[in-house]
């Protein structure tokens, strides 16, 4: 056979397997550029136009590669669109994570709910301690109210008279008037006067009167009991 027909059947090949397989036109391209070079040149010797039985061994087996090569293309074409079913599959997987989020943050927002609660709550413990504190303070105005009692109204006119400042010697007579009408322990004394600190009210003044016999303990044997209670010492002049 020619070098002409061995070059043009090549070229008819090759364009019907460009169409047979697509996106292998650059392999194709290959051959039919090797095939023309295979021309015969005018001037040219017969034993140089023709060509070898073992050149068109060679030609057929690279038609043979190219096929292959051609089937290697097709394969990994099926493989990348493969692929991409794969990553669309793992698209709509991560849409779907997406609605669980979607679905996890609005379970989130609906356990939040009983939060909003607690401010009220809060607001209500507030106002029940501020009851309690208002009990209290009525209980203390009970207390005090009761001690009063026990004394005459001139002994509480002269206590709406008495200041934080009082002189050290009206206080201490003040104490003997109201010990000489009951006796009473040094917290009832503190309520009375209103005064907080017992210590203090026991070092400036009952201290003193005990130790000026103007005062006494009514239960001499137990000292340092917080039961204890305190009684004015009358005078023969007060007596009489």
């Amino acid at each position: 056979m020619s070098a002409d027909l061995q070059s043009s059947r090549l070229k008819k090949i090759s364009e019907a397997k460009l169409c047979e397989y697509p996106g292998t036109d650059k392999l194709i391209e290959k051959v039919t550029f090797e095939a023309d070079s295979l021309e015969v040149k005018p001037g040219t010797l017969k034993g140089e136009a023709s060509i070898t039985k073992h050149e068109a061994d060679s030609l057929k087996g690279k038609y043979g590669t190219l096929k292959h090569e051609a089937y290697s293309l097709k394969g990994k074409y099926g493989t990348l669109k493969g692929e991409a079913s794969i990553t669309k599959h793992e698209a709509d997987s991560l849409k779907g994570k997406s609605g669980t989020l979607k679905h996890e943050v609005s379970i989130t927002k609906h356990e939040a709910g009983p939060l909003e609660v607690k401010p009220d709550a809060l607001r209500s413990e507030a106002d029940s301690l501020e009851v309690k504190s208002d009990t209290l303070r009525s209980e203390a105005l009970t207390e005090r109210d009761l001690l009063l009692s026990s004394l005459s109204e001139e002994t509480k006119m002269a206590l709406l008279k008495l200041g934080k400042r009082t002189r050290p010697e009206i206080m201490k007579d003040l104490i003997r008037e109201i010990c000489s009408q009951k006796d009473f322990t040094l917290d009832e004394l503190c309520i009375i006067l209103g005064r907080k600190n017992s210590k203090t009210l026991y070092d400036n003044y009952i201290k003193k009167l005990l130790n000026e016999k103007k005062l006494i303990k009514t239960n001499p044997d137990k000292p340092t009991s917080p039961n204890q209670k305190y009684k004015t010492v009358l005078s023969q002049k007060e007596k009489s």
